[in-house]
């Protein structure tokens, strides 16, 4: 089960919940996410992200935490939905390397040039930076290689 990222769709589920419900504290839905996902209990990671997503779709943070959920669960367009979603929202260098690597991971070379390049050249500390860097420049041979 991939969880809904799509933002109509999340908007639809939201009106569906009702006036009436009341939503869970993001901060423990995350943490019990976390929890769940390191039991190796990633339906209950996904029920309770989808939720941390319908309580506040405006946190960088549970968009990145859903990327790399679906991302390790081999949700790719899922994954990359998310962690776009949540450079959208703020920028944040763990989240544009993950971004990064999941377009190299599935032979999206361009994007993956491009995300990492960007990060080369403004990531907040010199070790992302050269993270970024080796990123982009392996991304330029493979994609030379295909």
């Amino acid at each position: 089960m991939a969880i809904v990222v799509d933002r109509e769709r999340l908007e639809a589920l939201r009106a569906a919940r009702g006036v009436g419900s009341v939503p869970g504290d993001v901060h423990e839905l995350l943490r019990d996410a976390e929890h769940a996902k390191l039991r190796g209990n990633f339906e209950e990671a996904e029920r309770l992200l989808q939720e941390a997503l319908l309580t506040d779709p405006s946190r960088p943070s549970v968009w990145s935490m859903v990327g790399a959920l679906e991302d390790q669960l081999g949700e790719v367009s899922v994954a990359r939905e998310a962690y776009r979603e949540a450079l959208s929202l703020a920028d944040d260098d763990e989240t544009g390397l993950a971004l990064a690597r999941l377009h190299m991971s599935v032979g999206e070379w361009d994007d993956a040039i491009a995300v990492a390049t960007h990060l080369a050249l403004n990531g907040q500390d010199e070790e992302t930076r050269g993270v970024a860097t080796r990123l982009a420049h392996e991304a330029k041979a493979r994609k030379g290689a295909s």
